[in-house]
């Protein structure tokens, strides 16, 4: 025998205001039509088209399926239930129409949630509770119906008595009330150790902040290579500016050369990273991009990228710690950079001639090494198990604005450089101008 579910009538009127609805709502807003542009592109990169290249967050990709059952494993079993139950009341022959219309309609609606959000784990919070509607309802028809109470009234009574009071079925409610609590338990761990695990600390980033306000003039851009980094750096620096601070479709929608950038970038296939970087921004930022903050949330990049992006010796690293990496882009345009005819002593044995006197000058056991082979150029390394940050800024200050700056970058030194033997700290050599007349082609002497 046939089961009749539903009419066969469709209502199409509350489709139709619902469509109607949804397309003044993008006519009447204050930026169509980008509103809608920006809608169809999200769309596109939220249903994985190839044609797009942005990187989309982590809510619009899968779980593993290991992963999303302990997500949601009371979501689960109640589907689970919900499919035998309806299954069970279509195969008991109940024909009983408008029982079987609110089951099915959850059914369906359910469903339809539980293999988006197999898709895209941001519609988790979605499906739970039509889960767990969908069991009840379903469950409902297949219930036992308890046949009714007759009640016979006493004649000589004037009213009819109530009927007598069912005893509640306390096993089976305590049953269920400790698969809950089980439920609940079970789910408050798993999600308080995924927030330990995916959350990084309140102060992260607070050190590297603090260093890039003391170190990087106001208002600089800074590449920050991770999208989702900004929300902490902007917390604790306001006074510099980031690449991208939003969804990277923002970036792809406003200037799409820069995101192809950040794609070949990852990739690995852009040949000359630094001047990639220096070019491409400087259409936006006319002094360029010289900073690139590399972060470590959602992860850091793999050795790979540093290895690939240090292998030209154009970016050198001016500040580490264990949440991130801070690189310079040494990358100068030819007509940026002075006449090289100017550098009077620059070659390896007049930087090497300079070692002593740093030495002579600093004391104790401190001593500087000429490093011809630094990535981004000569470099002059002091080393001094005592320094520190503080100790390397003031160094880099106090001889930028003497006449040794001037002396550093006419011996043909591209970096100053401190180490304590496992930190480093970099300055790019900029020389003195003011300086530059004590240096002659004749006879130039490097000052003490």
């Amino acid at each position: 025998m046939s089961i009749v579910l539903v009419s066969i009538s469709f209502e199409w009127r509350p489709v139709l205001w619902t469509c109607l609805g949804t397309i003044a709502g993008f006519v009447v807003h204050p930026y169509f039509p980008r509103n809608a542009k920006l809608f169809f592109e999200h769309l596109a990169a939220k249903s994985g088209s190839a044609g797009t290249q942005a990187v989309v967050g982590f809510e619009w990709y899968s779980l593993p399926s290991w992963q999303f059952l302990n997500s949601a494993m009371l979501a689960c079993a109640a589907m689970v239930v919900g499919y035998i139950a309806f299954g069970s009341a279509l195969a008991g022959s109940r024909s009983d129409r408008l029982k079987m219309q609110r089951p099915l309609l959850f059914l369906l609606f359910s469903s339809f949630l539980l293999l988006i959000t197999l898709r895209f784990v941001r519609f988790m919070e979605y499906w739970p509770p039509f889960a767990i509607l969908f069991a009840a309802f379903a469950l409902e028809t297949v219930w036992p119906e308890k046949p009714p109470v007759t009640v016979e009234k006493d004649p000589e009574a004037d009213v009819m008595p109530p009927p007598p009071a069912e005893p509640l079925p306390w096993k089976a409610l305590g049953l269920v009330a400790i698969l809950l609590i089980a439920a609940l338990v079970y789910n408050f761990r798993m999600t308080r150790t995924t927030l330990i695990t995916a959350t990084k600390d309140a102060n992260h980033y607070q050190a590297a902040t603090a260093w890039m306000r003391a170190n990087i003039p106001p208002g600089a851009l800074i590449y920050d290579i991770n999208w989702s980094d900004f929300p902490k750096l902007f917390f604790y620096d306001t006074s510099h500016r980031y690449v991208s601070g939003l969804d990277p479709i923002y970036l792809l929608d406003q200037h799409p050369e820069l995101s192809q950038l950040n794609d070949r970038l990852s990739h690995h296939t852009e040949p000359d990273p630094a001047a990639a970087i220096w070019t491409q921004f400087a259409a936006v930022e006319p002094a360029g991009v010289r900073y690139v903050f590399v972060g470590d949330y959602p992860a850091a990049p793999p050795p790979e990228w540093f290895a690939y992006v240090m292998a030209t010796g154009k970016f050198a690293i001016i500040y580490r710690d264990a949440d991130c990496v801070i690189l310079q882009d040494l990358y100068r345009p030819p007509s940026e950079g002075l006449p090289e005819a100017i550098r009077h002593l620059d070659n390896p044995e007049q930087r090497k001639a300079l070692l002593p006197q740093v030495q002579r000058r600093l004391g104790g056991k401190i001593y500087a090494t000429d490093e011809e082979d630094w990535e981004g150029g000569p470099a002059l390394l002091i080393h001094n198990r005592q320094a520190d940050e503080e100790w390397a800024r003031r160094l880099f200050t106090h001889d930028a604005n003497s006449i040794s700056g001037e002396a550093l970058w006419q011996l043909g030194f591209r970096l100053y450089a401190v180490t304590d033997g496992k930190n480093f700290w970099v300055s790019e050599v900029k020389g003195n101008p003011k300086y530059r007349a004590a240096f002659s082609d004749s006879a130039a002497q490097t000052p003490k």
